[in-house]
């Protein structure tokens, strides 16, 4: 695993305060019209929300993104 070194630590906690905030507020947000999304490095995506497929016979409880 590699680690970045925190070169100014006042700056990391502001970023990190930030992106902490967008989070924390992403409800609020979204019934202001904002939508809040966070992509990582590995091609995925998470959603504020997401629609539940229930299992059926056969297949396994899925969340779409949709």
């Amino acid at each position: 695993m590699i680690h970045t070194p925190i070169e100014d630590e006042a700056t990391f906690n502001k970023e990190v305060k930030t992106v902490y905030d967008l989070y924390a507020n992403a409800t609020e947000l979204k019934a202001a019209g904002t939508h809040v999304i966070s992509c990582d490095e590995i091609s995925g995506m998470q959603a504020l929300e997401r629609e539940i497929t229930p299992m059926t016979p056969g297949s396994v409880e899925r969340q779409d993104n949709t």
